[in-house]
């Protein structure tokens, strides 16, 4: 279980890193559908990851990348399922704070 919690840290590390560094623009898309593609083939247990989370920070932060995968998601069942996760945002935040501090502090003991 220790790996998999580096593991999924390293992808939330990813994708904060995506969310600075991307523009919000369509040739931006296939990095975040790259991005959520590994994420769910990766060996983390689907129970840890902060899938909804993600989708929802991505759908605040970066509405024009958000908006083009929906448009994307008649043609991909992937993209429908992903673009079709809302929640709050402040939630999501919270939520995926609060598990990169956990990994970090497990990391630390």
């Amino acid at each position: 279980m220790l790996y998999e919690k580096r593991e999924l840290l390293r992808r939330l590390e990813k994708f904060n890193k995506l969310i600075l560094t991307e523009q919000d623009h369509p040739s931006s898309v296939t990095s975040f559908v790259s991005f959520f593609r590994q994420l769910l083939r990766s060996s983390i247990p689907r129970e840890l990851l902060p899938v909804r989370e993600l989708v929802t920070i991505l759908k605040y932060e970066k509405p024009n990348i958000f908006h083009m995968m929906k448009r994307q998601a008649h043609q991909d069942l992937l993209l429908e399922f992903l673009t079709s996760m809302d929640m709050d945002l402040q939630l999501a935040r919270n939520k995926v704070e609060q598990i990169i501090k956990d990994s970090k502090d497990r990391k630390n003991t």
